[in-house]
């Protein structure tokens, strides 16, 4: 995962307007289903691989359910988007 001051303020800021936003959901007495955890945890391919999957199961099983807000969902283009971005990354970086 890159670093750096700009990368890290950006990413403070984009978490603290993330829980701020559950927050005012939740405010509004929205029930709130987290799927996924933080998938910046590792850099091994395979445990990546393996919460990635985990993310598409609970996504489709709160989607089942009929969850009224989901944080985190994984989905499969997503995922498969996000894969050919980190490896674009790797071979420009």
């Amino acid at each position: 995962m890159r670093s750096g001051p700009v990368i890290d303020a950006l990413r403070t800021q984009g978490v603290a307007h993330e829980q701020a936003f559950l927050a005012h959901l939740r405010a509004q007495g929205l029930a709130v289903t987290r799927c996924v955890g933080d998938r910046d945890q590792t850099d091994a391919d395979e445990a990546k691989a393996e919460v990635a999957g985990q993310g598409l199961a609970s996504t489709l099983e709160a989607m089942r359910r009929g969850a009224e807000v989901i944080d985190q969902p994984m989905l499969a283009e997503q995922m498969r988007m996000a894969n050919a971005f980190c490896r674009y990354l790797e071979l420009c970086g």
